[in-house]
């Protein structure tokens, strides 16, 4: 062999060890600056949608009862009726109508919204583009209408209260959002989230419900006061969970998403569609890591469903009240033939394998106790390069068995 030519191999060796301690650095995010700031562009659809139908969200509160007053004698003006409606008629949801809601006055997050009707929704820009110049108009008008100035001033009243109250629940509320970071370890990259607006409660808007927003940068979460900082915790888990799910979506097949579907509890198909596997998993993954896993419990199997109807419901009286209360359980109920405690409990069976079991809640709670076992041994270790490596092959496994 000729000295002069021989070339080692072990030459390139360090760069590539360079390569992966680089990769064993991936950078996750900090906790983000957390603000309680109001939005005038919700906060006026919410009176706009109130005045449309009184018996729309809460109809409890005092607030809501003063602007059904007020709309009984000061009728919606009929351009705003008008445009609510064709929007509805157009095909512009509930969810659509407050994300656009949010560019009022800030036209800057438009671009934002237009991406993620176009994704998630299947609404062309163009399309898009005009609903939101209608909306504007609408709120526009609504929010130069003199005769809400008493009402106006009552609302002002009640979120500077409001806004006090979750102030001083700041702290909690940024170390809630920090164990959920120290969990799931998501990527700055991925989730790009700096700031969170924990909105004042939404007087009008439907009682334990809530949402969010992400506009890059800046995430605004709508969430009931009765929840506090739990409410908080789902709807920015939504920011972490949401676009991981956006990124595992290139690996899913029809057959995937179908099985997803197939998978879901009938209570989350009630409430997210038949057939919205992209809802289905997002959900799925915060519920069952929020309502099951991160508190050391077990999924719920029928035995633990009889326990707490027997528990929670002790008579016919507070079941009627529940009925009254809950809309999506009355439609349940019905689909069921039950109207009463002694129905429930005598068709509870059929109540549970119908709504309440939820074989992708269970899949989905295996995989977080996968994924935490590894995790403690690798703190480098990301939730969404684990979803990415793991979990298709695990769905697909799970696909090959009977459902």
């Amino acid at each position: 062999m000729n000295p002069e030519r021989f070339e080692p191999k072990f030459e390139k060796l360090p760069e590539k060890t360079e390569r992966v301690e680089e990769e064993k650095r991936v950078e996750t995010m900090n906790v983000p600056e957390i603000v309680v700031q109001p939005e005038k562009g919700t906060h006026l659809l919410s009176i706009i949608l109130k005045g449309h139908n009184p018996e729309w969200g809460n109809c409890d509160s005092e607030l809501a009862k003063l602007t059904e007053q007020h709309f009984s004698e000061h009728p919606l003006n009929t351009d705003i009726k008008n445009t609510i409606e064709k929007l509805t008629k157009e095909g512009v949801d509930e969810e659509s109508l407050y994300n656009l809601s949010l560019t009022y006055q800030n036209p800057e997050r438009a671009g934002h919204v237009f991406d993620m009707l176009e994704k998630h929704k299947g609404v062309k820009r163009i399309e898009a583009e005009e609903s939101q110049r209608k909306l504007i108009e609408a709120l526009g008008i609504l929010d130069k209408d003199p005769s809400l100035d008493g009402l106006k001033k009552k609302f002002t009243e009640e979120t500077q209260k409001d806004i006090a109250i979750r102030q001083e629940q700041l702290e909690a509320s940024q170390q809630r959002i920090g164990k959920l970071i120290d969990f799931f370890r998501p990527k700055s990259e991925t989730t790009e989230i700096e700031r969170v607006n924990l909105l004042p409660t939404d007087f009008l808007y439907h009682k334990r419900s809530g949402k969010s927003f992400s506009f890059g940068k800046e995430l605004i979460l709508m969430s009931s006061p009765e929840d506090s900082t739990e409410g908080q915790a789902h709807e920015f888990l939504h920011g972490i969970i949401n676009p991981i799910i956006d990124k595992l979506d290139k690996s899913l097949t029809e057959g995937h998403k179908r099985k997803i579907v197939e998978l879901a509890s009938g209570k989350i198909k009630q409430h997210y569609g038949e057939e919205n596997y992209y809802s289905h998993l997002c959900e799925g993954f915060i519920r069952t890591y929020l309502n099951v896993f991160e508190k050391g419990e077990k999924p719920q199997t029928y035995k633990n469903f009889r326990e707490l109807i027997s528990q929670k419901i002790p008579n016919d009286d507070q079941f009627q009240e529940i009925l009254t209360s809950d809309r999506e359980l009355r439609q349940r109920c019905s689909a069921l033939g039950i109207s009463n405690l002694k129905e429930l409990t005598k068709k509870s069976k059929d109540y549970f394998e119908t709504y309440e079991e939820d074989k992708l809640g269970d899949i989905i709670y295996d995989f977080l106790g996968d994924y935490k076992k590894e995790s403690l041994n690798k703190p480098e270790l990301t939730f969404e390069d684990f979803i990415s490596r793991k979990f298709v092959r695990h769905l697909g496994e799970t696909a090959e068995k009977p459902v």
